[in-house]
């Protein structure tokens, strides 16, 4: 029970005294309260009387009050309107369930009513008034005729003022909300009398009574007044009288019974208030049993029921002196054990027994996981979540993975400690945080101040509380260990006594270790980039020569290695198969260019029954892409400038180690394989340090730098090659690794300056000076502005100089066009000059001279075509033949079956991808180069038999030898076989101007011939759509001011006769629908024709059971388009008739003509 304190103000103003006494009342759930006034946000009307469900306490002091609704509201939903403090209006729904008010508004908005009991008596009463009202009114109708009758005669009134029935009268949702209505407080809702919604038959007029006797008699009766026309129709008026009557009389009663069912709903609520009001009673008295009885419960702890204890190890104990530690960051089973053992995806808490054996057989790992030799933590077998296949299992086996237990350490002796308590199974962290607790620093709880009512779980409880809960609970499970089996060891001299839960003994006895509370740690030194971005920055040392450890089931792709891999296009697995596997899941291998990409060699084997072959399959490592195939652990990491330090860092970094499967594995083999080199470099190292003593090169404590500097670039210029042995100090290597360290050491000497003074005498930009791995100074300059070459995509090269110093100056030695690298393991940057950044650049071209090449393709297409444009000279036709013949053996070798015939090519304009960046060329191509050969053969014997030669070889493939003929022999087509094609740059080789067919690729629908002969409207069909994904590049000279191509004169191509194209749209209307009454409308067919340039209309929405179809199609002209749909349509015995000769048909709109098909007369 919760009393309001009595309230005492004195107020004083010389001589006058004022006093103000506040009144004492208890406050406790069971009780009833008045409303002082009208809530309108809560429906509570002045002078309601209401139960207090619940009293919710904070800090054991009043809070929040629950009231139950009244008994005539309760659960009657519905939505309230009101005006707030600033006037607006408001409204909200509220389900009438329950009432909260904090206390202060609670005491100022209700008093006390002690005489509930008559206030409840007095309604149920008018309840009960108006049920026995209600049926006395039903009995004394029935038992009264005239009463009866009235009631009657007043529905006929009704019936006759309303003669097309009732009309609803306004809802009070209608009312405008703002209206005073709407803003009233509601007071407790009465029920609206059904019989004012009762609606009426329609009312007839008076009847004669003898005919309303003779309607309400028998038939003979009947039949002896004499039947009439008019007689018969007042009797049906007579009959439809007495069924209104008789409505009437039903509709009252059931109106009236109506009432007495809602009246009597009415007393039911007012019965459970009294239930409930008994309960509320008991309130205050049962949460205090029950926290009771859960904090007797929670003693359980303390005396070690429901506590599991599991040894893992056992030995010698910890120094006396060793204080107790508590460790606040819950550790991770396998994100600790996977420092020590290779983990993969499947492992969980069946595997819980790895941990343990390693436990026992690394003591590394104790000290790892336990940071003094007397501690205790909470562990939990993973986070993360593991799909077993099956929606329930993933469930249980998760919930059973995340469940945290304790490691108790003591010495050598390590327990595991399993508590019921349901906050400990899951806890985050073994105690709270800064941010948890609201404090400045957890110390600990003072455990002599625990009730047992505290440490019960409460609903009320906020996030602190819970909290403190917690380890209240831990405090009697720790202090059970202690006292009972003496888990911690002797650390204290205090006895079995409650001592151990003091705040005495915590802050004498007890350490916390706040190791996941970020705002209570020191700062750890230099921050190091997250594992992900240091493997960037190392991968980005990628080049020809570098080292790169792979692991090949990740890294193998159809991007990298499409020779061994074969896309599955599904939406499960990998979304491809591998054709042949690695012999070894993960090697280190040595990095080589092909074309634009960095490569490696992978050793696989065919695996099938009809072969197990081996070989060497090329691995593009370059065109890897992160996130796009399924990976579960690192594809690759270039090991050139990989430092053993940081592998361990990042292994041991328990904060990286929550990704633990995706790199640590593959780091823990990379640590030993550079481990290894460094053992087997030791005495290389040591010498050249020896060296540098010796002549006294460079500042002391710099020199072991100089050393690992100069031993970096010089393997990564040498293809990860082994340092020369000290034994081989006469070689040239070792002399060009002293003098790698000799000119590390001059840097700042005045190197700069000389060689910007080269650059400038020479007119370049410098960008970067760099030591290269063959103790060569190498300068990147940027190119002059004429150098440039700009066309497709910006210019990405610069100057790779490489210099030789003498005396006085630097000279230049070579030079080379070069991408200036961001990282490069082989080069030492000395230094940079601003600016260099931007020139860092890529090109989709593998280099400056390719893309000359490439483009000059292109620029000589002219010049290549030519001679196939005319008759040539025996001698140049003599070699355009040997040449069509050669690659026409190559194709025949391809295939013994069939025939792949070369194909004729020409580049006019080069093709960048946007997205890939994939080069190709746009040609002019002839699939049937033996055709134009053959038309340009000169009138010489010689020629003739090249063509006999070329025609015996095409001929021995085909069975049917006039099947071949008829293929010799076909016509040239309106383009005289020239069309454009897509190729890759890679599919020309030498001089000869003959491709394989299988290299033509499309990367645009619109590749498709345009309806016009000439191949300028073909190419900007193409170019239109292709623009859209692709960067395109034309010599000038092809293409004219406005855009269009510039062949068609060249190669004799010209529009047909009679060219002037249109397009028809064909429409059929039929009927689906199985309603015989749906037909299908008369012009059900009809064919629509319009120039190319002429939109065709949209066809006409077909009525509900009518189906519509078109097809569109071009032709050349008007002519050839209505004879192809004539000579269809006369074999199906239809004909093509104007629209306009038929003026009931649908008609087209100016400028199409319409052909309407209708059956042969």
């Amino acid at each position: 029970m919760q009393e309001n304190s009595a309230l005492t103000v004195q107020h004083f103003d010389g001589e006058r005294e004022a006093q103000t006494i506040a009144r004492f009342q208890s406050l406790q759930a069971g009780q009833y309260w008045r409303a002082l006034e009208e809530i309108p946000q809560e429906g509570i009307s002045a002078g309601t009387v209401l139960l207090i469900l619940s009293v919710r306490l904070v800090d054991d002091k009043p809070h929040t009050i629950i009231l139950r609704p009244h008994p005539l509201q309760f659960g009657t939903g519905r939505t309230l309107r009101w005006r707030d403090k600033t006037g607006q209006a408001q409204r909200a729904w509220h389900g009438f369930k329950e009432h909260r008010f904090l206390l202060l508004d609670f005491l100022s908005l209700f008093e006390f009513e002690p005489d509930h009991e008559a206030v409840r008596a007095k309604e149920v009463a008018q309840i009960q008034t108006n049920m026995a009202r209600l049926q006395a009114e039903m009995v004394e109708a029935q038992a009264d005729p005239g009463r009866m009758n009235a009631i009657v005669e007043a529905g006929l009134r009704e019936a006759r003022a309303k003669p097309l029935g009732h009309t609803p009268r306004p809802r009070d949702q209608d009312q405008d909300e703002d209206s005073e209505e709407c803003v009233a407080g509601a007071a407790v809702p009465q029920r609206p009398s059904r019989s004012t919604d009762l609606a009426f038959p329609v009312s007839q007029p008076p009847v004669d009574p003898s005919i309303a006797a003779i309607a309400t008699g028998t038939l003979s009766e009947a039949l002896e007044t004499g039947i009439t026309d008019q007689k018969i129709g007042a009797l049906r008026t007579a009959a439809q009288q007495e069924l209104q009557i008789a409505t009437i009389k039903a509709s009252w009663i059931q109106s009236k019974a109506g009432e007495i069912s809602s009246e009597l709903a009415k007393l039911t609520p007012f019965f459970d208030e009294k239930a409930q009001a008994a309960l509320a009673h008991t309130e205050e008295v049962r949460n205090y049993v029950g926290e009771l009885l859960d904090g007797i419960g929670s003693l359980n702890l303390y005396v070690g029921e429901n506590v599991v204890v599991q040894t893992i190890c056992e030995g010698a104990g910890a120094p006396r002196t060793e204080p107790l530690t508590f460790v606040q960051a819950k550790k991770l089973m396998d994100e600790e054990l996977a420092v020590f053992e290779d983990l993969d995806q499947r492992f969980d808490f069946d595997s819980e027994a790895r941990f343990f054996n390693a436990l026992r057989a690394h003591p590394a790992l104790i000290e790892q996981i336990f940071p003094t030799q007397r501690c205790v933590l909470v562990m939990c077998v993973s986070r993360r979540h593991i799909d077993y296949g099956d929606t329930w299992t993933n469930t249980v086996r998760n919930e059973e993975n995340a469940k945290v237990f304790m490691l108790v350490r003591n010495g050598q002796n390590i327990h595991r400690v399993f508590s019921p308590v349901e906050s400990h199974l899951g806890s985050a962290r073994l105690f709270p945080t800064k941010a948890d607790d609201q404090s400045m620093f957890f110390r600990g709880i003072d455990g002599t101040k625990i009730r047992f009512e505290d440490v019960a779980y409460s609903d009320a409880l906020n996030a602190h509380e819970k909290h403190a809960l917690h380890y209240k609970r831990f405090l009697i499970l720790a202090a059970g260990l202690d006292h009972r089996l003496k888990l911690f060891g002797d650390f204290h001299d205090e006895g079995e006594s409650l001592a151990f839960v003091s705040q005495r003994f915590q802050d004498r006895w007890c350490r916390f270790l706040h190791d996941d509370d970020a705002g209570s740690m020191l700062d750890g030194g230099v921050a190091r980039p997250s594992y992900q971005s240091w493997i960037d920055s190392k991968n980005a040392y990628l080049r020809p020569g570098s080292r790169v450890l792979c692991q090949w089931r990740d890294l193998i792709n159809p991007d990298t290695a499409s020779g061994i891999t074969k896309r599955t296009y599904q939406d499960h697995g990998r979304g491809f198969t591998m054709t042949a596997n690695a012999l070894s899941p993960m090697e280190c291998v040595v990095a080589y260019k092909d074309g634009c990409d960095v490569c490696v060699d992978v050793h696989v084997q065919i695996d099938s029954y009809r072969s197990d072959r081996q070989f060497n399959a090329k691995v593009r490592v370059s065109k890897f892409r992160p996130n796009y195939w399924d990976h579960e652990e690192m594809p690759y990491l270039v090991l050139d400038a990989v430092e053993p330090e940081d592998l361990r860092w990042y292994i041991h970094h328990r904060n990286t180690r929550v990704n633990h499967l995706s790199y640590i594995r593959f780091f823990k083999r990379a640590l030993k394989l550079v481990e290894a080199e460094r053992a087997a470099e030791e005495p290389a190292r040591q010498a050249l340090l020896q060296a540098l003593n010796d002549g006294c090169v460079g500042l002391e404590h710099e020199r072991p730098a100089l050393v690992h500097r100069a031993v970096i670039a010089w393997r990564a210029a040498h293809r990860g090659k082994p340092l020369p042995h000290p034994q081989q100090k006469a070689t040239a290597e070792w002399r060009r690794l002293l003098d790698q360290m000799f000119s590390l050491s001059r840097e700042g000497m005045g190197l700069v300056a000389q060689v910007q003074e080269f650059a400038q005498r020479h007119g370049y930009a410098p960008l970067r000076l760099v030591l290269s791995g063959k103790s060569k100074h190498v300068l990147y300059a940027a190119p002059q502005e004429d150098e440039c070459d700009n066309r497709l995509m910006p210019h990405a090269w610069v100057h790779r100089i490489t210099l030789t110093h003498t005396k006085t100056r630097f000279t230049e030695v070579s030079r080379k066009w070069a991408l200036l690298p961001s990282k490069a393991a082989s080069e030492t940057t000395q230094h940079e000059w601003p600016g260099a950044q931007e020139w860092v650049r890529d090109s989709n071209f593998s280099s400056f001279e390719r893309k000359q090449e490439i483009m000059g393709l292109c620029e000589r297409f002219e010049q290549s075509v030519a001679p196939f444009l005319s008759t040539p000279d025996t001698a140049t036709f003599g070699q355009m033949a040997a040449d069509y013949l050669a690659a026409l053996q190559e194709s025949l070798d391809t295939s013994k079956t069939s025939i792949v015939l070369p194909v004729l090519a020409f580049p006019i304009a080069l093709v960048s991808h946007k997205n890939t960046g994939e080069m190709g060329y746009l040609c002019i191509a002839n699939r049937r180069a033996y055709r134009l050969l053959a038309s340009l053969v000169p009138d010489d014997d010689c020629c003739a038999g090249y063509i006999r030669e070329i025609k015996r070889q095409m001929s021995t493939p085909f069975a049917d030898q006039e099947k071949f003929q008829s293929l010799w022999n076909r016509a040239r087509d309106i383009r005289g076989d020239w069309q454009l094609i897509e190729l890759d740059v890679s599919a020309f080789s030498g001089e000869s101007p003959y491709i394989k067919a299988q290299a033509i690729k499309s990367v645009s629908q619109a590749a498709r011939p345009p309806l016009s002969a000439l191949m300028a409207d073909w190419y900007e069909k193409w170019r239109k759509d292709a623009s859209r994904f692709c960067r395109i590049w034309h010599p000038e000279a092809h293409i004219d001011a406005n855009g269009k191509l510039l062949i068609d004169a060249m190669l004799g191509i010209e529009q047909p006769q009679g060219y002037c194209p249109v397009h028809a749209r064909l429409v059929t209307y039929s009927s689906h629908s199985r309603d015989e009454g749906v037909a299908a409308p008369r012009y059900a067919r009809w064919l629509d024709v319009a120039p190319i340039d002429a939109e065709l209309p949209e066809c006409p929405t077909p009525e509900i059971g009518i189906g519509m179809s078109s097809s569109t199609s071009e032709h050349l002209n008007r002519a050839e388009a209505i004879a192809a749909m004539t000579q269809t349509e006369t074999s199906r015995g239809s004909m093509l008739v104007p629209s306009h000769e038929r003026p009931d048909a649908p008609q087209p709109p100016q400028g199409v003509e319409r052909l309407l098909i209708i059956p042969c007369e």
